[in-house]
């Protein structure tokens, strides 16, 4: 009986610090843009919130990398929220800063590119969150 009542202690314990480290409603989307592409996109939705973590451009990259964040909010079109960019082999980390569309319905999307229009043959990984 007692060895049963510790198991439940110890698996109720277990459940609320896992609940307790777990956002409650967030989401990251990492994606990359490889060498072949002339842009990459990536999309979270059902979000009020969003920002950029970073982007990182590859040192192989013929040129550097723009990745911007847009977000659509139902009934709109997509503007813009964030834009950073990096050289070949830099890494960029913005300082946060949360972009609040008041509506728990926006699309949020991520893009990267090349500096150049439709320039290819530029390897970078980019994240952005949502919550």
């Amino acid at each position: 009986m007692r060895r049963k009542k510790l198991l439940a202690i110890a698996a109720a314990v277990l459940m609320l610090s896992a609940a307790a480290t777990m956002p409650v409603s967030a989401a990251s989307r990492t994606f990359t843009l490889n060498v072949e592409q002339t842009e990459s996109t990536s999309t979270l939705s059902g979000y009020g919130t969003g920002n950029v973590e970073y982007i990182k451009n590859h040192a192989s990259s013929h040129d550097g990398v723009n990745l911007y964040l847009h977000y659509k909010v139902p009934g709109y079109s997509y503007r813009e929220s964030h834009h950073i960019f990096a050289e070949p082999g830099q890494t960029t980390r913005p300082p946060r800063w949360d972009k609040a569309t008041g509506h728990s319905g926006t699309t949020w999307r991520g893009t990267m590119n090349s500096w150049w229009f439709n320039g290819k043959n530029c390897a970078a990984e980019g994240k952005f969150h949502a919550f």
